[in-house]
């Protein structure tokens, strides 16, 4: 019941059949739907009006719309930009834009889109004016003032002097520092690359930009998504809707099970069946990684090689003492001794069979020797 578009295919319909009455009842059918954000459907009725019946009762839509409190600023730039293309009347437009900018101060997107008609229309003065305006008030966030002080430079670089370019490129430099888009020692060179691009022309390589660290702020709006579009998106998907339309969040595409993959390290010197994936191995875990690579190669050690079974099997043999006994501050203390002493070796039967043995043959040769 709430597509916007099977309601404005079905307007356009019944225009190219000249009812017009049945389209007014249309678009009147689609602003009377509650929890709809009504702004798209007035700028297209806007135009249908405008195509049909003249600028007058598209203005008689646009009095309406400014009277909806659920109306956003696109209804102001729609009828403002139709007056100025349509009627040829600047004044009018300018006068919606400024209505516009009463009640959307703290709206980025509607500032620059009255920015970009007052260049079209070669009014500098005015156009200082509101940047001025705009940039010195608390109306607007410094994160989403980013884009319009990008406008300010790229307005001074084309029509103003050397002064006012470096005059506006301090003032922007406070912000993009406060925001947190440039740090550094590299910092004012990043700031000297925005006043020397052109569009998408850059007057450095991008490894080098990247070795400065430099952070394009310009690249969400060469993409159409100003900071404040993107906050309204954001706000937008709160309700999973925006101007009636689903918004897809990018959140919720799908993803691989990270907790199901299999750990992989690429290896030159691969043998089939060495592991499940080829062309590589099983990683050691990151604290054996680490030791591993401040260890020297295999190919140093020369000897002496210890039997590792052997080994194991003596400390497995080995009881310490239940209470830990006192060494002393001497490192070389002769209490070491006495350690050495209380540790018990467990061996086997025959090992104590021979130990016996020996034992009593030298007794027996000691004996013999004495007599």
């Amino acid at each position: 019941k709430s597509c916007m578009l099977l309601y404005f295919s079905h307007a356009d319909f019944e225009e190219q059949n000249m009812k017009y009455d049945k389209v007014h009842s249309i678009y009147e059918k689609l602003l009377g739907i509650e929890g709809l954000d009504p702004t798209l459907c007035y700028v297209q009725y806007l135009k249908f009006c405008r195509r049909a019946e003249g600028i007058k009762s598209a203005r008689v839509v646009f009095k309406k719309a400014r009277e909806d409190p659920r109306s956003n600023f696109h209804v102001y730039v729609a009828a403002a930009l139709m007056e100025y293309y349509c009627s040829k009347d600047k004044s009018v437009a300018f006068k919606i834009f400024e209505l516009g900018l009463k009640k959307f101060s703290n709206s980025a997107e509607f500032i620059l889109a009255y920015l970009d008609y007052l260049s079209h229309l070669n009014e500098d003065n005015n156009t200082r004016v509101l940047f001025e305006r705009v940039l010195t008030g608390n109306s607007i966030k410094q994160e989403e003032s980013v884009d319009i002080w990008n406008k300010f430079l790229e307005f001074e670089s084309n029509i103003g002097d050397l002064a006012s370019v470096i005059k506006v490129e301090k003032r922007r430099a406070t912000i993009m520092e406060e925001v947190g888009l440039t740090s550094g020692d590299d910092k004012t060179t990043c700031q000297v690359i925005d006043r020397y691009r052109f569009m998408t022309l850059l007057p450095l390589g991008e490894q080098e930009l990247k070795s400065i660290g430099y952070h394009d702020s310009y690249r969400k709006e060469q993409a159409g998504l100003g900071a404040a579009h993107v906050s309204s998106i954001n706000q937008s998907k709160l309700a999973g809707k925006m101007n009636g339309a689903t918004v897809v969040e990018v959140d919720n595409t799908a993803k691989p099970d990270f907790s199901q993959m299999v750990p992989f390290k690429p290896k030159v010197n691969w043998r089939p069946g060495e592991f499940m994936v080829p062309g590589g191995s099983f990683p050691l875990p990151p604290s054996a990684a680490e030791l591993a690579t401040v260890l020297p190669p295999p190919n140093c050690f020369k000897g002496p090689f210890v039997n590792v079974d052997k080994l194991c099997e003596i400390f497995d043999k080995i009881r310490l003492p239940d209470t830990a006994m006192s060494v002393g501050s001497e490192p070389n203390s002769i209490k070491l001794f006495d350690i050495a002493k209380s540790v018990q070796w467990i061996v086997g039967a025959e090992d104590s069979r021979k130990r016996k043995s020996m034992g009593r043959g030298d007794d027996s040769d000691e004996d013999s020797n004495v007599s």
